[in-house]
């Protein structure tokens, strides 16, 4: 799912929500000590952009 289909989902019956790009999600991923839970969901439900990196990402972890 890609960013602007997730965000049209959400914006349904609620305020329009700004998702932010995938490589903020991917940093938080990368960098946090903690485990970012957002981040995480963020670059699963927008798999068709964060799959490389992501990949790259939890190979480094």
């Amino acid at each position: 799912m890609k960013k602007e289909e997730l965000e049209a989902i959400l914006e349904q019956g609620a305020d329009r929500r700004d998702l932010g790009p995938i490589e903020d999600h991917l940093h938080a991923l990368a960098t946090e000590r903690g485990f970012p839970a957002f981040a995480l969901a963020m670059c699963t439900i927008r798999i068709e952009e964060s799959a490389p990196a992501l990949r790259a990402v939890l190979a480094r972890r």
